[in-house]
């Protein structure tokens, strides 16, 4: 975020850069509240990961949205809405992720929960780590605003492939049922 157009302190920065995890912190606890009354991941997750691109439009702002300025009350409260749906999306994702392994007949062990948290982490910190250096070398060519516009590519990856699983889990579900038939006429030679 540009937030050094604003002209104002370095303490108003550090708090305005404090709303995202200020407001993930809140988040993450309300949206794991809702998830645990058997509300659907899934739904939540898209939602989430679309409201999340559709807040990046707003960050920089995008310079295709030529008739939204850049103003400190839109920073501040899309830094904040950066926060709410990434806990959405996270939260959402972790319950995915624990409730399928269930479904695969993974236990309830200790060495599950070590397994899954080492593979939810591990992109996380690759994000972390990948991240600045991919925006910073967006930022340098192309801009903030444009540099926030092509992040929103990165974003919708997750969705692309959590919409092409759906897709696969549906075809299998409600594939023909000819296709199903286990019945084959086997022919043997002489």
């Amino acid at each position: 975020m540009s937030v050094f157009q604003f002209n104002i302190s370095q303490s108003v920065i550090g708090v305005i850069y404090a709303t995202c995890p200020g407001a993930y912190s809140v988040s993450c606890m309300v949206s794991a509240s809702i998830l645990e009354r058997n509300v659907p991941a899934v739904p939540v997750l898209v939602t989430g990961i679309c409201c999340l691109a559709i807040d990046f439009l707003f960050i920089g702002p995008a310079p295709i949205l030529s008739f939204v300025e850049s103003t400190l009350w839109l920073s501040i409260l899309s830094m904040g809405l950066v926060g709410i749906f990434t806990a959405a999306v996270v939260t959402s994702a972790v319950k995915y992720i624990f409730k399928q392994a269930r479904n695969l007949g993974y236990d309830n062990s200790n060495s599950t929960f070590g397994l899954l948290s080492g593979l939810i982490q591990s992109p996380t910190y690759f994000g972390s780590f990948i991240g600045p250096l991919l925006g910073g070398a967006l930022t340098e060519h192309f801009g903030f605003a444009w540099a926030m516009t092509w992040s929103i590519l990165v974003i919708m990856l997750p969705l692309l492939l959590c919409c092409t699983l759906i897709c696969f889990r549906s075809w299998h579900v409600w594939q023909p049922s000819i296709l199903k038939q286990d019945n084959y006429v086997t022919l043997e030679g002489n």
